[in-house]
């Protein structure tokens, strides 16, 4: 019972660390790069890109929250 609270506790924390070093890791990126030099296409690509990333760890937070919430509410 316990392992599987840290287990769930942890995967849990690891998606929110994982989504916040993304978006550091995004921003970060998009701050460096030269809006006049690439042209709108790989811009707009690159911003999908990251936009899908950033979706994909934030709904796997959120599954990872609700299964920790059911868990602790049986």
């Amino acid at each position: 019972m316990i392992a599987i609270i840290f287990c769930l506790f942890f995967l849990t924390t690891l998606a929110s660390l994982s989504t916040n070093l993304w978006l550091s890791k995004w921003t970060d990126r998009s701050k460096k790069e030269d809006p006049l030099s690439t042209n709108g296409t790989s811009s707009s690509i690159s911003k999908i890109k990251g936009l899908t990333i950033y979706s994909i760890l934030g709904c796997s937070q959120g599954k990872k929250s609700k299964k920790q919430q059911i868990f602790f509410s049986s």
